[in-house]
């Protein structure tokens, strides 16, 4: 009955009560051997204690007799054990394996029955069949008894060696059992089993996948360097980055280490840049390649942010000086090789807007005409980028004539106005040569202006270049009722530039 499916024991069980109730044969006497835990399935939840007493019930009110067979001890089942196993594989091995697998088997298998010790020996017969003398017989019982463990995840289970667990102590983690259970696990030619795991341990750490570490077995597996090169010259383009990464956290180096970054490095050289900005990659290259291939990786860089497609100026700037300071902070032998590199007036003021000063330091330079034009351009209402028009305006190599006398035809014409007042005076002040500014507004203008601007003044925040249109009111003779003491610098600053002190003493 033990044997049967629960809807099966159902059905016979009514077939047997049937029989056993009759008293009319009192020689003849029926066995029926049982499972009582099989039994209770039948009825539901094995486990449940209600289930158990009603199974006894049904067993009790049924058989008039219920004999216990006890459990064979350990000397019967290692011989039976024995038996079988001489009868699969006859004398062909040593009783210490036999006596091995039979120990394995009763650690982790400490109630089997017969059935149970009959399938085992028999699914080894079978592989055995299959691998020949490529897996050795002790082995395979260890991957009939672990398959469902080392299943789920071959992998670290195979390199770690967690799925011998109770019996470490008998079965140890050799490269010689890696490789069997490779075979076994994926099925492939033991030469090509020796090196899956770790093959694919390695690619779960290049693909940063959760809770793989490069340095887990990159002490304790011979074959680690081996494979650990293998799979990067294998991985794709697209992956270099990854490997750059995995590769910069592993502690151990050698010569084959070594020589993987080189390859690492030369295959980064032979890509394009995809962002404006020295990308984290280069700098661990730089940091663990060997010396003398840093210069090359340098002017790579370079160029590429030279030949940039989507060129930006700030970024170029941001780019060359990160490069430039992580050489310094670094301490690397190394230089960059600047060329000359000339661009359009706009994509220049945004590289000046991030260089400031340091703009001169990498040979970037447009055409002074076309910058001088171009400010120009932007008059009356939209100049702007004062700031750099004051760096600019320091060298000997740029000139604004054509701003500066634009600027004052835009006075003289009466064409300043509270809107552009501020950057038109700005720019005018950094440009003149002399004070004070040989054009100045008239009265009438300066008057609007000072009304125009004081209308904007909130909590003490003043608008752009309201201290400019105080001191021109000033140095004006008039009164200005929003003037107060917090911009009296600024107003003492800016004053000189509208009016000589001579005259200011005349006005006041």
């Amino acid at each position: 009955m033990d044997r049967l499916p629960a809807d099966k024991v159902k059905e016979l069980w009514s077939s047997i009560h049937t029989f056993f109730s009759e008293d009319g044969f009192p020689n003849i006497w029926t066995i029926i051997p049982f499972d009582e835990k099989h039994l209770a399935c039948a009825f539901g939840d094995g486990e449940d204690a209600k289930i158990k007493q009603l199974t006894s019930y049904f067993i009790n009110k049924t058989f008039p007799i219920v004999y216990r067979v006890a459990q064979p001890v350990i000397t019967d089942f290692r011989k039976i054990f024995n038996l079988f196993f001489q009868e699969a594989f006859g004398d062909s091995y040593e009783d210490v394996e036999k006596d091995t697998i039979n120990r394995i088997y009763r650690l982790l298998h400490p109630n089997a029955n017969v059935r149970e010790i009959i399938s085992f020996i028999n699914e080894i017969v079978t592989l055995k069949s299959v691998w020949d003398e490529d897996i050795t017989l002790l082995n395979i019982p260890v991957f009939v008894l672990k398959k469902d463990v080392l299943t789920k995840d071959p992998v670290n289970q195979i390199l770690s060696g967690d799925y011998l667990s109770d019996i470490s102590k008998i079965i140890k983690n050799d490269i010689l059992l890696q490789r069997q259970m490779s075979a076994l696990v994926y099925g492939i030619d033991i030469e090509h089993a020796r090196q899956i795991p770790l093959t694919k341990y390695i690619e779960s750490c290049i693909a940063a996948d959760k809770d793989y570490d490069i340095n887990e077995y990159s002490e304790s597996n011979k074959q680690f360097d081996t494979v650990l090169d293998e799979v990067i010259r294998n991985v794709d383009d697209t992956a270099i980055d990854n490997s750059v990464n995995c590769l910069y956290n592993l502690k151990r180096t050698n010569n084959t280490i070594n020589r993987i970054w080189n390859y690492l490095s030369n295959k980064k050289i032979e890509s394009k840049l995809q962002e404006q900005k020295i990308e984290d990659v280069y700098k661990k290259i730089l940091l663990k390649a060997e010396k003398e291939i840093h210069q090359k990786i340098v002017d790579h860089i370079y160029r590429e942010l030279q030949n940039f497609k989507d060129f930006s100026g700030s970024n170029y700037f941001k780019a060359l000086d990160d490069l430039n300071n992580f050489i310094e902070e670094n301490g690397l032998d190394v230089s960059i090789k600047y060329r000359e590199k000339v661009l359009p007036s706009e994509m220049f003021i945004d590289y000046v807007t991030a260089a400031e000063e340091k703009y001169i330091e990498y040979k970037v330079k447009t055409s002074p005409e076309e910058l001088d034009n171009y400010f120009t351009g932007l008059l009356p209402n939209k100049l702007d980028n004062i700031n750099v028009l004051k760096i600019l305006n320091k060298s000997d190599y740029y000139s604004f004539d054509k701003l500066y006398n634009s600027i004052e035809e835009l006075i003289a014409n009466d064409e300043i106005t509270e809107e552009n007042f501020a950057n038109i005076y700005s720019a005018y002040k950094i440009l003149s040569k002399g004070i004070p500014l040989a054009k100045q507004l008239n009265t009438s203008k300066v008057q609007s202006i000072v009304s125009a601007l004081s209308n904007k003044i909130s909590n003490d925040s003043y608008p752009i270049g309201y201290s400019d249109i105080v001191a021109m009111s000033i140095a004006l003779g008039r009164d200005v009722p929003n003037y107060d003491s917090n911009i009296v610098t600024e107003v003492a600053e800016n004053i000189e530039y509208y009016t000589t002190h001579g005259e200011l003493l005349e006005n006041w």
